[in-house]
């Protein structure tokens, strides 16, 4: 308060007369106290021109307002463009603001606050929002004690807001990234992680934030650590692959994405972490199933070979064999080199194309020179390498058939005959080829399915899983069986049977599987004589004869089961061919159903030829020809449309004659043994599930993988070995020669052989002798236990 002022609230104690100094002394304090408030209302214009922020000043009490120039460039406007009123202000506002605006502004009168400070979203002129924060203090009361001004500023904040939005934005995404991050200091200390990499690694944030790189990157020293910093500081990008360590000490395997950063002073690098566990795996069983393919690729009976633009690109082993060509001949030249014309080779190519096109695969017979002229006729079967794009290339497989050819030549009237052999021994030789690596392969499958199966509680979600994996392999098992036995390579175990026993004990099975609107009736023989089979393919040859016979009466009917003793001495040309003179045990399938005709008649038999569509796999009647013709026997059809068919087994009387053949099923047994057991396999993956399989039926089981290192367990080995479990066939010793070495020291020692291969081949090892016991693989953990614990009991 100027010293005016002050005399003027004090008037009460004037003087009634001023001397004229006193007057002039006044009237100069009244002139400086005018210039002062000019001055600072100078300044104060100054300063709400020059400010960046808008400047506001409301009346609370009339609503009143002024704006700075500022306040209105800052939302678009010319100045003065608005009217100045707290209801403009209010109408600017979002309309999600608005409310909270408002209140903010009578909350803050009404509690007599020292300042006001909020923030809201302003339109400008064009239509956008702007952030705005807004700050103000109220002053001046009325007589009714209410504020009289309310001054404050208005500060534009959106880029604030937007770069506070990214930097949560940018943590949200470390925080939820689906692989680790982490922050590295330069000394290799771990300063921030994401939740993901302490999922991957088992460890808490604040854990990983006490350690290093080292503590979880075993490939990191020191030494190496720095020699890596100093390549970022060149090249602040790097990429590699390298195993972690989890606390709970598992090591897996994941790629490093790192980027080097300096910031501030600061040295750090960001660390990308991605588990590549599950694309190890897939990138291990790619390769296992690559070698699969190539050692079927090499071992095929059949030559086979890749082409793509004329240039032959690989062959295998038997196309060499086949044209007398070496390898390094053949790759890379063109493929019309093999042909005796170019005439033909482009027709060939042509038909082929043709042929895949319409198909996905072209047949074509035509003809290859050998190296030394020798012109040879071939099946060409070919595939494209990639269905999209027929240019890239075909594969082919080249089946010799110049032998077929010849004696289609020679013997016109047993064409038929032997175009039907030909299909069944290449498909007999496909199946021996493979038989002895997918036995081995499945019997782990199997193995180690049927034990996590019986170790499953019957509530745990697993089983299904392990259900269905059992149930593929047994399907698997079953079709290589079914390959085998029409190839007729399969091992049997041959008994002195009773067809009439046989057929009764499996007439309940049969009347379950086939629907209820076919009749079955059985006419036995009064008077039948043994044959000598193999009981469980007999069985099937029943199965599948009565199943076909059901199949082809769709609206119910009659199946007849006839058994007969039969005298064969001379045949006409309608008897079954290639049969011996002899006494041959018969037994006829008569159905009432649709028939077929002479040309299907003629195909019945081949393999992959079907009369149900897709319903069909073409396996079944072959199967049964393959187990006839393998027990010596044979198969013979007759059928006429809508008037049935009749089939008509024949299998050869045993010279055994007078030997009890009484079937009796198999009792069941206590599984559980305590003997020591010698296993010898040269197979990996079939060792470990035999062992797992004897050691959880209480067996002590000596595991060897050769012959050579049985012998080294014997020699060390003091206690009785009562089983010697082996394979027939071993890179060194075979299980025959591994028995007559060992058997010595072990009194009364039982052997119990094993294999995949087929029958020609164990035999050809002197192990299929009469009395032999013996189990083919793949086997069932119930199938081995329970053959180990008959052997032992014998």
């Amino acid at each position: 308060m100027t010293p005016w002022q002050h005399q003027l609230n004090e008037g009460d104690h004037m003087p009634n007369k001023l001397t004229y100094s006193q007057l002039l002394q006044r009237i100069e304090g009244l002139e400086n106290d005018v210039k002062a408030l000019n001055e600072g209302n100078e300044r104060l214009n100054l300063a709400f021109e020059a400010t960046d922020d808008g400047l506001w000043e409301l009346d609370p009490r009339t609503g009143k307002a002024y704006f700075s120039p500022r306040w209105h460039t800052m939302l678009g406007y010319e100045p003065g463009e608005l009217p100045a009123s707290y209801e403009t202000w209010t109408k600017l506002l979002h309309p999600d603001d608005r409310q909270y605006a408002e209140d903010a502004v009578k909350s803050y009168l009404n509690s007599r606050d020292h300042f006001y400070s909020i923030e809201f979203r302003m339109r400008t002129k064009s239509g956008h929002w702007r952030w705005i924060h807004s700050r103000g203090k109220a002053f001046g009361k009325d007589d009714k004690e209410r504020f009289s001004r309310m001054i404050g500023t208005h500060v534009d904040i959106t880029e604030r807001k937007e770069m506070e939005n990214q930097l949560r934005l940018t943590q949200l995404a470390f925080d939820q990234a689906s692989v680790g991050i982490f922050r590295i200091g330069p000394d290799g200390q771990i300063q921030k992680v994401n939740d993901r990499a302490c999922e991957s690694l088992g460890y808490s944030k604040d854990e990983l934030c006490q350690m290093t790189v080292f503590d979880i990157d075993p490939s990191f020293s020191q030494e190496t650590f720095k020699e890596y910093r100093r390549d970022l500081r060149r090249n602040p990008f790097a990429t590699f692959e390298t195993v972690h360590i989890r606390k709970d000490g598992s090591v897996f395997p994941v790629i490093i994405t790192v980027n080097y950063h300096e910031f501030e002073g600061e040295q750090f690098t960001i660390t990308f972490q991605t588990d590549i566990t599950a694309l190890k795996r897939a990138e291990e069983s790619l390769r296992k199933s690559d070698e699969r393919i190539k050692s079927i690729f090499r071992a095929s009976p059949a030559g086979i070979g890749l082409v793509s633009n004329r240039r032959i690109l690989e062959v295998n082993d038997r196309f060499c064999e086949m044209t007398g060509y070496s390898v390094e001949e053949l790759i890379g030249q063109d493929a019309s080199m093999l042909y005796p014309t170019i005439e033909e080779y482009e027709y060939v190519g042509e038909e082929k194309y043709n042929q895949i096109k319409r198909h996905g695969t072209g047949t074509v017979e035509t003809h290859i020179k050998r190296k030394d002229g020798e012109i040879m006729n071939v099946l060409l079967i070919s595939s494209p390498m990639d269905s999209t794009n027929l240019s890239a290339g075909v594969t082919f497989t080249v089946l010799d058939i110049t032998a077929k050819i010849q004696a289609e030549k020679e013997k016109a009237k047993l064409e038929s005959q032997f175009r039907q052999a030909q299909k069944v021994e290449a498909i007999g030789q496909l199946a021996g080829g493979v038989a002895h690596d997918l036995n081995n392969l499945l019997s782990p499958i199997m193995g180690y399915s049927e034990l996590l199966l019986a170790a499953t509680p019957l509530n745990d979600a697993k089983r299904r899983s392990l259900e269905q994996i059992l149930k593929a392999s047994m399907g698997a098992r079953d079709l290589v069986s079914q390959l085998l036995a029409f190839s007729r390579k399969q091992t049997l175990e041959y008994i002195p049977l009773n067809l009439n026993h046989v057929i009764a004990n499996f007439e309940k099975l049969l009347r379950r599987t086939i629907r209820e609107d076919i009749a079955i009736n059985i006419v036995p023989s009064s008077y039948l004589l043994p044959v000598m089979a193999d009981i469980g393919q007999i069985e099937q040859v029943i199965m599948n004869l009565t199943v076909n016979a059901a199949d082809s009466m769709p609206d119910g009917g009659l199946l007849t089961i006839e058994t007969l003793v039969v005298e064969m001495e001379q045949f006409s040309a309608n008897d079954p061919p290639d049969m011996k003179p002899g006494k041959y045990v018969m037994m006829a399938f008569s159905d009432t159903g649709h028939g077929m005709d002479e040309k299907t008649c003629e195909r019945i038999f081949e393999p992959f030829f079907s009369t149900k569509g897709i319903r069909g796999t073409g396996l079944g009647l072959a199967t049964v020809y393959g187990i006839i013709r393998q027990h010596n026997g044979n198969i013979w059809v007759y059928s006429e449309l809508g008037k049935g068919t009749t089939f008509k087994v024949y299998l050869p009387v045993s010279i055994k004659e007078n030997i009890d053949c009484t079937y009796t099923e198999k009792a069941a047994r206590d599984l559980m043994g305590t003997e020591t057991i010698m296993l010898v396999e040269d197979n990996e993956e079939v060792r470990n599930i035999a062992y797992e399989i004897l050691k959880q039926h209480g067996y002590k089981v000596l595991s060897a993988k050769s012959g050579k290192e049985a012998q080294k367990i014997q020699a060390s080995h003091r206690d009785k070995v009562h089983l010697l479990l082996t394979d027939v066939i071993m890179p060194d010793l075979n299980g025959k020669e591994v028995y007559t070495r060992i058997a010595s020291k072990y009194p009364g020692l039982k052997v119990l052989y094993m294999s995949g291969y087929t029958n020609n081949v164990i035999a050809h090892h002197g192990v299929l002798e009469e009395g032999v016991q013996f189990i083919q693989k793949p086997f069932t953990a119930q199938a081995l236990a329970l053959k180990v614990r008959e052997v032992l009991e014998n």
